[in-house]
């Protein structure tokens, strides 16, 4: 009984600090992917207020050029920093392969006409060879959404020709006369996310995992940075087409799981466990901050005895210790009870023995006990020593 107490109360005692480190995982991961993205809204802020006050101008395409290299470089998390004008060119300074690159993509009859350039570690621009390809950013959902929306606005994920997720943060870009000139664009790639994700230590099988309220999956540890993991943990075939993988249908069952689990559970923080293949697993899950207008997901699953199985064994051995103490004191107070209640008793047997003899003349072999039933007995065996005594004057002994 001692031991099943102790077994318990130390298993609801890690449980709650399995949970506990859990949620700190959530925050932590959060706080990590906030912290990559949250210049954006600054930098995006800056540039309005930058066209509105007439320090750059749509018009000059290489001023503009010019000044998206700027932020590109000042915003290191950014991987491509773009302008979309109202009369529809694209103007971006952005990351690729090590290298960084502009584009200039301007509306002509037919199409667009694209003039791309390298950026020099100097600062210089070659220009490469000129494309022709329909591109404009006026019919782009990042595009549309900033010209509905006061403040900057999140796209939905897509994913870059590199292979991982992004996002596009966008907002409505006004002129000095307060109309709409065209829309900033923030792009980041979220791989380093998986990155991030694979170098989490949760037990020693735990895993990480982030996504959206609608299941496309951001982050997964398996990814990591590498592009061929990307594959099938990130994107997924769809016919001829490369889609974001999606939660509820994912080829890890840990995260089809957790995802259905916080699906469930609503926005807010939440944890419990569920068990598959005969194994209990701990999940935990939270959400970004409302005023982030994200609506992502960090999940954590993690086998339970990966967690709690050393603690829950510590307290296993110490609450059989426990039990070995208990014991051993009850031993104790049982060998300290006979002392103090057989030997009295035994006494009295022997005394009790000698008066069958009627010998009555000898000392009681026990006087005095603290044991009221004990002194009781004592009590009665003189009364009876008195009445053999009174009979021996009656009756000889021998007889």
């Amino acid at each position: 009984l001692i031991w099943s107490v102790g077994h318990i109360t130390a298993k609801a005692s890690v449980t709650e600090l399995g949970d506990e480190l859990s949620h700190e995982i959530v925050d932590h991961t959060v706080e990590r992917t906030l912290r990559r993205l949250e210049t954006g809204a600054t930098a995006l802020d800056y540039n309005a207020a930058a066209l509105r006050l007439g320090l750059v101008a749509p018009a000059d395409r290489t001023a503009m050029l010019r000044y998206l290299l700027a932020g590109l470089e000042a915003n290191p998390n950014v991987t491509w920093y773009s302008f979309g004008t109202a009369d529809g060119a694209y103007l971006s300074a952005y990351r690729s392969g090590g290298s960084v690159r502009l584009t200039w993509r301007e509306q002509v009859a037919g199409g667009a006409r694209y003039r791309d350039y390298v950026v020099a570690p100097d600062g210089s621009w070659t220009a490469q060879p000129e494309q022709g390809k329909p591109y404009d950013p006026r019919t782009r959902p990042w595009y549309g959404a900033a010209l509905q929306a006061q403040e900057a606005v999140w796209s939905k994920p897509f994913l870059f020709a590199s292979g991982p997720p992004g996002f596009i943060l966008s907002k409505k870009a006004l002129g000095r006369d307060g109309s709409a000139a065209g829309v900033w664009g923030i792009e980041y790639e979220m791989a380093y996310i998986s990155e991030f994700l694979s170098q989490l230590e949760i037990g020693e099988r735990g895993r990480a995992y982030l996504f959206t309220k609608a299941g496309e999956v951001i982050g997964h540890p398996a990814a990591g940075t590498d592009i061929a993991a990307v594959q099938g943990w990130i994107a997924v075939r769809d016919g001829a087409k490369k889609r974001i993988a999606t939660a509820h249908d994912h080829r890890d069952p840990w995260l089809r799981r957790a995802y259905a689990a916080a699906l469930s559970s609503g926005p807010g923080a939440a944890g419990g466990s569920f068990q598959d293949d005969g194994e209990t697993y701990l999940w935990s899950a939270g959400g970004f901050p409302r005023e982030t207008g994200l609506d992502w997901r960090v999940a954590i699953v993690v086998p339970e005895d990966d967690i709690l199985g050393q603690i829950q064994r510590n307290n296993l051995w110490a609450a059989l210790a426990a039990a070995v103490i208990a014991s051993s004191l009850l031993l104790l107070v049982l060998w300290y009870a006979r002392k103090r209640l057989s030997r009295p008793l035994q006494g009295i047997a022997e005394d009790l023995a000698r008066m069958a003899k009627l010998e009555t003349d000898g000392t009681p072999r026990i006087t005095k006990s603290r044991l009221t039933e004990v002194a009781g007995m004592m009590g009665a065996r003189e009364a009876m020593r008195s009445g053999l005594r009174s009979f021996k004057k009656y009756v000889p002994a021998d007889l």
